[in-house]
């Protein structure tokens, strides 16, 4: 029982990462595949732009990112724990920790390069302040300000502070246990 407490510690929070990251992603149209053969040149290249970058960030590197901690939590026995206590709750924890990268990690490389490149992926005509209730029209729960880009620093250094800081502490956490 015990020595998959951690795997399975890391699958449930990943899960749970995900399910908080998929209610924030319809707004941004991430996967915007019904305009992918759209009529409009502009408009494809668009939403094939937020596809494939949507794809590589968001689907292919999370991916890679949980085969490679299922097989360090399975292979190391560090990771193992034989009884419940201070040591249990600390690797659980660390373990945990690697689990949200997604949501806190990755979602913000995504949408720091959507921001900061904010043409290659929606309808340049749209960023204009005439163009207001188009806007609103296209893309309902997507906010001007969620693509200001001045949040562009701030979300790709927050991203790698939490994904350095998550791999860095669970490194701590097993090696120090």
């Amino acid at each position: 029982m015990f020595e998959t407490s951690v795997l399975t510690a890391f699958t449930v929070f990943y899960a749970i990462s995900w399910g908080a990251l998929a209610n924030a992603l319809p707004r941004w149209k991430a996967f915007d595949t019904g305009r992918f053969w759209d009529s409009d040149a502009a408009t494809r290249k668009e939403v094939r732009n937020r596809f494939y970058w949507s794809f590589l960030v968001l689907t292919v590197i999370p991916a890679a990112y949980f085969a490679i901690w299922d097989l360090v939590i399975d292979a190391s026995a560090k990771w193992g724990i034989t009884t419940w206590g201070l040591r249990a709750a600390a690797v659980i924890f660390a373990a945990a920790m690697a689990a949200w990268t997604p949501l806190f990690a990755f979602y913000r490389f995504w949408v720091s390069l959507v921001a900061f490149k904010l043409a290659w992926f929606y309808p340049k005509k749209l960023h204009e302040a005439a163009n207001e209730d188009e806007w609103k029209k296209r893309f309902p729960n997507l906010h001007r300000d969620d693509l200001n880009p001045a949040y562009v620093m701030g979300n790709f250094c927050f991203a790698w502070i939490y994904l350095l800081l998550s791999v860095i502490f669970s490194v701590v956490v097993v090696c120090l246990s």
